[in-house]
């Protein structure tokens, strides 16, 4: 379950500052590194469909790094590399995530993408997690890949963010109570 926040930001400090204090995590690993097997720097580039063609159909762990300070990334898997990279490429903006947020204010062309590994569909989970516990990624909400949907368990930053959501929208009517006992 992701929450989506509709705050703006006057200026990159707000935001770093936003993340760092709402973003749980053990440590922040700063120099920690792994070569990736494919890039792709939006800032150098512009034809971004030749490699996303490339990684169709392809399963494993991507990596999306905000170039201008490295330490927030990003780190994702897919069983179709190409069609998750051009989903982020395109829809990344309209995202409430972390990621969307500075997508949104600091534009596509100051990302890059990396392919970090490849895996077979099955692996996707136990690798993602750990590059996760790795890395502790600034930019993830979630401190492991699927295991919190799945058990509905949350944390503490996404059930303040649900609070926050709800607060906005004001009371809820007899009608949706009802239809929400049988949940």
């Amino acid at each position: 379950m992701h929450t989506s926040y509709t705050i703006i930001f006057s200026n990159p400090k707000e935001l770093y500052n936003f993340i760092i204090k709402n973003k749980t995590w053990k440590e922040i690993v700063k120099f920690k590194k792994h070569k990736g097997i494919d890039s792709f720097n939006c800032s150098k580039s512009k034809n971004i469909y030749i490699w996303y063609k490339k990684w169709w159909n392809k399963a494993g762990i991507y990596k999306i790094t905000f170039l201008k300070f490295k330490l927030f990334t990003y780190y994702g898997s897919s069983s179709n590399l190409g069609q998750r990279i051009k989903y982020h490429y395109y829809n990344g903006k309209h995202k409430g995530t972390f990621l969307g947020l500075f997508i949104r204010f600091f534009g596509i062309n100051s990302f890059s993408f990396t392919i970090v590994e490849t895996c077979s569909k099955f692996d996707l989970k136990s690798r993602e997690d750990w590059y996760l516990s790795c890395f502790n990624p600034l930019l993830n909400m979630l401190s492991n890949s699927y295991t919190q949907e799945e058990t509905n368990e949350m944390s503490e930053l996404t059930k303040l963010k649900i609070s926050k959501s709800l607060l906005k929208k004001g009371p809820v009517s007899l009608e949706t109570k009802k239809k929400n006992e049988f949940i």
